[in-house]
């Protein structure tokens, strides 16, 4: 953006009638002044643009910081999850082993009254056997007794 001295002379030539100079100290001072004002604003966007490279890069390290952070916070999440998990996992089969456990017991101890339980069946069942023959002896001798009196009555 530079200033144009012949066209503000026109301008100025035209409206005004008037005629400046090409060295014109207020003419300078303006066109002094555009240059200040170019090199101002040339060091503003160099300013700025430098800004903007700082801007980028803090915002690519911020992205790239939190890239790390989030993986480490998956890693450290999925973790954690995996030793809860782990831990649940081996109670319930800390829990199953000693239900089995005790089913097995059960198990033996079943076995060993099945194995009583034959056992005085098997006594029970001999002695029923016994006593029927006892009986049934019982009753034969009476019957015999019966027959003897019997004989003997009518023998006599």
């Amino acid at each position: 953006m530079s200033v144009d001295i012949d066209a503000i002379r026109q301008k100025i030539t035209k409206e005004f009638n008037q005629l400046i100079p090409p060295n014109d100290p207020i003419l300078m001072t303006v066109f002094l002044s555009d240059i200040m004002l170019d090199s101002a604003l040339k060091t503003l966007h160099e300013n700025q643009n430098q800004m903007i490279n700082y801007i980028l890069t803090a915002r690519n390290a911020m992205v790239e910081e939190e890239k790390k952070t989030a993986g480490k916070l998956i890693t450290e999440a999925a973790t954690y999850i995996n030793k809860e998990i782990s831990e649940e996992i081996n109670k319930n089969l800390n829990s199953i082993s000693e239900q089995m456990r005790l089913y097995e017991i059960s198990l033996s101890k079943m076995s060993t009254v099945k194995s009583n339980i034959d056992e005085n069946t098997e006594r029970f069942l001999k002695k029923i056997k016994n006593y029927g023959i006892l009986i049934g002896a019982s009753l034969l001798a009476n019957v015999l007794c019966l027959f003897a009196l019997i004989i003997h009555y009518y023998i006599n």
